[in-house]
């Protein structure tokens, strides 16, 4: 072919005419194109077209034609197409919008199809009796490419944000609404519209002219509130397909699952443009209004996956239904194929596995903020063929036990460096989680829970659920169906990444403790009731332990001699955890015990058992804290009060003492032994201390309201 020239090409809507007087209605769409040129229009122009790339919203075009012209680049085709859309009638008197379609190979030749469209008398608008023959293309010399010089008022507007809205009554032409979007674009494919009423994808172009102040308000208000993905991405229509195919309820393609790989190594391609292509096929209406046809179903399941930010939203979505269950169902059986397409392809889609691990990573952090989708996430989780179960499993989980267990070797080292999980989700939880390995006293972080539950339900790694527990319940608070999933080392105790557990202890040993105490000190100070036959000692305790007087001594001298007191504190400001309260212990304050004597505690001599060294040192980052939280009014003030109450209630004899807020060494080693003597006579963790929201501080609390 001559490169001078080029071959334009043509095509139209396909209608039943009537001729009217002089005129034509329509009696109805044929389904076909009429008055070809081509005996095949290109698959890459009838895609554009099926995915109302060049519509005006139905009804809305006006007298005068409207033009619009794309650069369409697809699958291999590369071709420059404009439409010319004029108003019909069909034989009731409506409105329909009827298309004329000119086309030439190649992209860069839409300045010459619109040379070649000027020159025409008259201007060429749809017209059915219009017959054309197929291969008989005009042919028409390139006199259209050269840029053209934009007046000033034009070159202004390049500086606006797309699309560039021209106003309505400001004198243009075609021509230059093309070479303003060619100037815009660079090496992407044109998009313009020249006297549109309104589009129906706007922020699909980059330059629009309104052809009426009505349209220039719609266009603006639309494309102010609509996000804004303003590329024009090779493949567009084979992506869109394939996003249609996968939705629907045909089986998967293996080419489909490789155009959306293909689509995500992409870089023109981003969330914002992810969000508006599924959105115009439907997800937001499927959400907002609670569709959960099957179509939906694969459709938001789809979405979740290319777009990792949107999993979270999706759970949330299929939990809202309510007693009906068959959307789990499909979105099981749509995970299960997707996941033996993939096998089909193994090592061609990182992208797409890398999407999968990466919504599972953004999923679990989010859970601290939103625990009631616990559940949720176990059912995702859970799933046999899961799409993310299986990769949760393969690469999270993995990746996640590998930092843990580098606590070990970085332990009392600040700035980690995580090998694994370098996330900007997961980096500030796990330098937060990093004292559980860097201090001996390691307090519980209740923020965790979720992730307690979450990991404990899930089963798998027992480990995980072992530390999340310890995390967020404290190092004596984990269960026994917890601890007897978990290898045993060291002689028996539980070890998990490098850190040693206690279980919870049961009502039954808490019971026999409770015995062994009141005997052990009874014949220690010669008061046990001989009358008492040892028989009977004995009977007790296999009654109380359920394990015979051996092996119930044996727990309880391991158990009773120290208890692990639970202290919950807040997490670093990173991650923000929500603000609750915690749960108070429901001691009776109308009956506190009797205040220790004066005598005990302020002996100069520290009570046996005590470390006084130690508590003093920790005094005002724990103790201090613990009693200024006990003490603050709602304003913010001290209660000064409060402040006595505690003193009396410590057994402190000087109430006259300084402020808790001002105290020597002296006299915080007043406070330390009033606060282990106020503790062993209740049964408390006595060491000392009272920690924020621990069981010390409980029960003062429950003893001043």
């Amino acid at each position: 072919m001559n490169p001078s020239v080029i071959e334009i090409h043509e095509f139209s809507t396909g209608i039943q005419v009537e001729r009217v007087g002089t005129g034509w209605v329509s009696r109805g769409f044929t389904g076909e194109y009429m008055n070809r040129t081509l005996a095949q229009i290109p698959v890459a122009v009838q895609r554009a077209i099926t995915n109302r790339e060049f519509a005006v919203a139905e009804g809305a075009s006006s007298d005068e034609p409207a033009v619009i012209g794309r650069e369409i680049s697809d699958n291999g085709e590369e071709w420059s197409v404009i439409a010319v859309v004029t108003k019909g009638r069909d034989d009731r008197g409506r409105g329909a919008s009827m298309y004329r379609y000119f086309l030439c190979k190649e992209i860069g030749n839409l300045g010459n199809i619109l040379a070649w469209i000027i020159n025409q008398r008259p201007f060429p608008v749809f017209n059915p009796y219009d017959a054309k023959t197929i291969d008989s293309p005009t042919v028409y010399p390139k006199t259209g490419s050269s840029p053209i010089n934009l007046r000033d008022e034009f070159k202004l507007l390049l500086d606006n944000p797309i699309p560039i809205i021209i106003p309505w009554q400001q004198p243009c032409a075609p021509l230059i609404l093309n070479e303003m979007a060619r100037q815009i674009a660079g090496n992407q494919p044109i998009s313009w519209a020249f006297k549109v009423e309104a589009l129906e994808q706007p922020t699909r172009f980059q330059v629009i002219q309104p052809a009426s102040e009505k349209a220039e308000q719609l266009l603006q208000r639309i494309t102010a509130i609509t996000p804004q993905y303003t590329v024009n991405v090779s493949g567009e229509q084979s992506i869109k397909s394939a996003i249609k195919g996968l939705s629907s309820r045909e089986q998967v393609k293996i080419e489909q699952i490789l155009i959306l790989e293909n689509a995500l190594n992409d870089p023109q391609i981003n969330e914002n443009y992810w969000k508006s292509l599924f959105d115009s096929q439907g997800a937001a209406q499927g959400r907002s209004q609670g569709i959960y046809s099957p179509q939906m179903v694969r459709l938001l399941t789809l979405q979740a996956i290319l777009i990792p930010e949107m999993l979270s939203d999706y759970l949330i979505w299929m939990s809202k239904r309510g007693k009906q269950d068959d959307h789990y169902q499909t979105s099981e059986n749509f995970q299960t194929e997707i996941i033996n397409a993939l096998r089909q392809v193994s090592n061609q889609t990182p992208r797409l596995i890398n999407n999968l691990v990466e919504g599972v990573k953004i999923l679990i952090p989010s859970l601290l903020e939103h625990p009631e989708q616990v559940e949720v996430a176990v059912w995702l989780l859970q799933l046999p063929n899961g799409l993310w179960k299986k990769y949760y499993d393969e690469k999270f989980i993995p990746e996640l036990e590998r930092d843990l267990k580098l606590m070990l070797r970085t332990k009392g080292k600040n700035n980690l460096s995580f090998e694994h999980n370098i996330h900007p989700r997961w980096k500030p939880i796990l330098e937060q989680l990093s004292i559980f390995w860097k201090n001996d006293y390691t307090p519980k972080i209740e923020y965790y829970k979720p992730l307690a539950d979450l990991f404990q339900k899930l089963e798998k790694p027992p480990e995980l659920a072992a530390f999340f527990s310890y995390v967020a319940y404290g190092k004596g608070k984990i269960s026994k169906k917890i601890i007897s999933n978990l290898p045993k080392q060291n002689g028996g105790n539980p070890n998990f990444y490098g850190i040693q557990l206690k279980r919870k202890v049961t009502k039954r040993e808490k019971l026999f403790l409770a015995f062994k105490k009141t005997l052990l000190i009874n014949i220690k100070c010669g008061e046990f009731p001989m009358q008492v036959p040892v028989w009977s000692v004995l009977v007790i305790l296999f009654i109380f332990t359920g394990l015979g007087f051996r092996a119930g001594l044996t727990v309880g001298l391991a158990k009773a001699d120290k208890q692990p007191e639970t202290v919950s504190v807040k997490p670093s400001p990173t991650p923000t955890p929500p603000s609750s309260n915690p749960i108070e212990k429901k001691d009776n304050p109308t009956n506190p015990p009797n205040p220790p004597s004066p005598s005990a505690t302020q002996s100069n001599k520290p009570p046996a058992g005590l470390d006084e060294t130690k508590a003093v040192n920790v005094f005002d980052q724990r103790t201090k804290l613990a009693i200024e939280d006990l003490i603050k009014k709602a304003d913010g003030s001290v209660n000064k009060q409060d402040e006595q109450k505690i003193m009396q209630i410590l057994g402190l004899k000087n109430t006259n003492s300084d402020s808790i807020t001002n105290l020597d060494p002296q006299k915080k080693k007043t406070w330390v032994n009033a606060i282990y003597t106020y503790q062993k006579n209740n049964g408390l963790l006595a060491d000392g201390i009272i920690d924020k929201d621990g069981d010390t501080a409980n029960k003062i609390k429950a003893q001043l309201k």
